[in-house]
Order: C-alpha cells, then sequence, then structure tokens
C-alpha cells in the first residue's frame, strides 16, 4: 500500500487540521457525504514510502 486515502466534512476543521499534522494533504477531490448527493467532503491522502 502506497496511499492511505480519507475524507473530511468541508466543516470540520479540526479533523482537517488533525490530518494535516499527520501528514495527510488535500487532493483537491471531493466525494458524496455519506448519500446526501453533495459533494461535502474533501479527500486528502497520506503517501507511505
Amino acid at each position: 500500500m502506497n496511499a492511505l486515502f480519507t475524507t473530511v466534512h468541508e466543516e470540520n476543521v479540526r479533523a482537517a487540521a488533525a490530518y494535516r499534522r499527520l501528514g495527510f494533504v488535500a487532493t483537491g477531490g471531493r466525494a458524496d457525504t455519506v448519500g446526501s448527493g453533495e459533494l461535502h467532503d474533501l479527500e486528502y491522502v497520506l503517501q507511505r514510502p
């Protein structure tokens, strides 16, 4: 596995900050918020060596 992906709701700034502290970076991708049909989740990735 070379990368770990996660998503964070765009209004959840505390979670986004925590992921960034752990080394995750925003990909610019967006995702559906659990069946809502709206793209409110931001995608983050942690690249592994």
